[in-house]
């Protein structure tokens, strides 16, 4: 009898951290709106939308409202081709890059023709938010593995953002991630990993970063000010940092990243003739798979580092 209880206050509180879990969701989607009319700038109702993910194929339908508008919520971030068709006229197709709690909003005007041709419009990548009054600064995939970060470290991408100063570089006491935004402590950060808080709480900065590997992050979002309602418990700024998923095909990558003194010069100040000791290693691979019949796709990463200074001690660590 005791055992029946206890599996039941079990499952009872699984199902209640599943439920309170939920709505933090909302803050790794994004949505695509758009307004849709004619040549002479008249609005076309009823118009069929289709929106298609380019990594795994899922589409979701919409038609246009009385006034020409439409809007999908909830879109996992990612690329999409946006497809849209009415009688009469050639489809229009663009491809729209969905960001992290950002709204792409597209015009688009369809040309007299039969429905059988289309038009494809490259669209430019939205470099200022214009649905809402949020300031963030959102860097996709292709910049965090392009911008050379000596660290490996991820938040250091925060700076790239104005108003953002690094605190006390030479304290010992604070971590990465530590770091004012327009004038706010360093302490006032909330540092997330996909919806997880990874805030040092003891004293400022990240936890939990030391063996995430910039290969398996999809974007990197950092919001300074006027934070919309899914955001809370820190008033400074909001780090995200959204990882990878699946897709359709099975797919992944290996690296090493590799520092030592043979490829340094001597500091112009010492006085032993030759490059302090600096040995780092870093190295790991990423995979994803293809999706699951329940509609997930799985993802990994793997990051190991192995690191020698001024021959004093090494540290490894596996993700």
């Amino acid at each position: 009898m005791g055992g029946n209880t206890m599996s039941k206050r079990t499952w009872r509180a699984i199902a209640l951290f599943l439920l309170s879990s939920v709505p933090a969701w909302a803050a790794l989607n994004g949505d695509i709106e758009g307004v849709v009319k004619d040549a002479t700038g008249a609005v076309i109702p009823s118009a069929n939308v289709t929106i298609t993910s380019v990594e795994t194929g899922v589409q979701r339908t919409l038609v246009s409202n009385e006034r020409g508008y439409f809007i999908a919520t909830l879109l996992p971030i990612g690329e999409y081709d946006v497809r849209v068709e009415f009688a009469g006229f050639k489809a229009n197709v663009q491809r729209v890059l969905v960001k992290s709690a950002e709204r792409a909003s597209l015009n688009i005007t369809l040309e007299v023709g039969p429905v059988t041709d289309f038009s494809t419009v490259e669209t430019a990548v939205q470099l200022v938010n214009t649905t809402d009054p949020q300031l963030s600064v959102s860097i996709e995939e292709k910049r965090v593995k392009e911008l050379p970060l000596a660290t490996r470290d991820p938040l250091v991408l925060a700076t790239l953002s104005p108003g953002v100063v690094p605190v006390t570089a030479a304290n010992p006491f604070l971590g990465s991630g530590s770091f004012n935004a327009n004038g706010g402590r360093g302490r006032g950060n909330n540092i997330t990993i996909d919806n997880v808080v990874s805030t040092d709480v003891s004293t400022t900065g990240s936890a939990g970063f030391g063996t995430l590997s910039l290969d398996a992050i999809q974007e990197f979002k950092l919001i300074t000010n006027n934070f919309n309602a899914e955001f809370g418990r820190n008033a400074s700024a909001q780090v995200q940092i959204i990882t990878k998923g699946g897709s359709n095909t099975l797919h992944g990558t290996a690296y090493e990243f590799v520092r030592n003194d043979i490829f340094n010069a001597r500091d112009y100040f010492d006085t032993t003739g030759k490059a302090s000791i600096l040995r780092r290693n870093q190295f790991g691979a990423t995979a994803g798979g293809a999706e699951l019949q329940l509609g997930t796709a799985p993802g990994l990463c793997m990051d190991s580092q192995s690191r020698k200074v001024g021959g004093a001690r090494r540290l490894r660590h596996l993700s």
